[in-house]
């Protein structure tokens, strides 16, 4: 391997060609973020002269999902507060096979029926959108639904968005 400040060069290939001077080197990327890297091709004659040294710059794209949630802190025993998630992808790739988990508090239930975009599950304490792909730089994407107070208190309301391909 060749040496760099005294240390080894991670992840260095040495190919040769084949007899009409042509090679494939694939490149995986490790997870989905973005990020830059920088290949450096040294072209050499079998003597090892060296032809040509070119730097190649691969900007790797991913989605960048994000969530927010907003509503209440606390509210009326036996009444009705409404709760506003939304949700949007502003990075370069689409994201895939999205879920959006909201996690109901001790406390609070869902009002059935009360939710802008029906929901595909309702286990324990979590209600799940199967929303499927969210394209990338698509407009921010709004649920909004009831919880009845069921408890005296404050509570949290956390809400989660995952991916295929996010990390």
């Amino acid at each position: 391997p060749v040496l760099k400040q005294g240390k080894p060069v991670e992840n260095e290939v040495e190919k040769q060609t084949n007899e009409d001077g042509k090679v494939t080197v694939t490149l995986n990327q490790v997870r989905a973020e973005e990020g830059l890297n920088k290949i450096k091709v040294i072209l050499r004659k079998p003597s090892g002269e060296v032809l040509g040294v070119r730097t190649i710059t691969k900007k790797w794209v991913s989605p960048s999902i994000r969530i927010f949630k907003k509503g209440p802190k606390k509210g009326i025993l036996g009444e009705k507060v409404i709760f506003e998630i939304t949700f949007d992808n502003p990075g370069d790739a689409d994201a895939q096979e999205v879920v959006v988990t909201d996690i109901l508090p001790e406390g609070l239930t869902f009002v059935a029926g009360s939710a802008s975009l029906r929901p595909d599950e309702i286990k324990n304490n979590k209600i799940y959108w199967k929303i499927g792909l969210l394209s990338s730089k698509a407009k921010m994407r709004k649920i909004t639904l009831a919880y009845k107070c069921m408890k005296v208190g404050k509570w949290d309301t956390p809400a989660q968005i995952s991916s295929k391909n996010t990390p």
